[in-house]
């Protein structure tokens, strides 16, 4: 990819970059690969399917990972993607700097993949178990049927939830009943 930046040839940059995508998408579940010029202007946005979807130069630098890459730092975090373009609000991103042979920083590359239902599924394939996630006191993703992102009645009202697991960061556990069945919560 260093190389790649250094010749400045976007086609190549676009084509390489979602040769790598396909590979990690396929393998490991990767729903985002972006690399940036060292102004932080999008060069490849590798989720797209073609070159023709989207613009070259678009500015990413007002998202946090960008921003990190382009201080220099390698960094993995979960970050909000607030503009909802995908199918959920939470990524997790690992992002790095790229730097030619004499050290002077000349892109960046992002890594990542959402907090949704697809990654539900895969735990509980896993483990057996159901999973739902959440975004504070509301659903985010889930293998629960109706008890969705977009479903109602899925917010969590119980006090004890509220006060213990969101406002102190506690261990909470407790039985209740989704869909006619059983579950221990935690």
């Amino acid at each position: 990819m260093k190389e790649l930046l250094i010749e400045g040839d976007q086609l190549k940059i676009y084509t390489y970059a979602h040769h790598l995508y396909t590979s990690l998408y396929d393998d490991h579940g990767v729903e985002c690969f972006d690399v940036t010029d060292e102004g932080g202007l999008l060069i490849s946005d590798s989720e797209q399917s073609s070159i023709e979807d989207y613009e070259y130069g678009e500015d990413r630098t007002p998202r946090g990972t960008v921003k990190i890459a382009l201080a220099g730092e390698t960094n993995t975090l979960m970050e909000l993607e607030p503009e909802g373009k995908h199918h959920t609000d939470i990524w997790i991103n690992t992002v790095s700097p790229i730097y030619d042979d004499d050290e002077v920083l000349i892109g960046t590359v992002n890594i990542g993949f959402s907090i949704g239902d697809a990654m539900a599924e895969e735990i509980k394939e896993m483990t057996g178990t159901e999973v739902v996630f959440y975004q504070g006191n509301k659903v985010l993703a889930s293998t629960l049927t109706g008890f969705k992102r977009d479903d109602k009645n899925t917010e969590v009202t119980d006090p004890n939830v509220l006060e213990r697991v969101l406002e102190k960061g506690e261990t909470y556990t407790k039985h209740i009943t989704i869909n006619d069945v059983d579950y221990e919560v935690s």
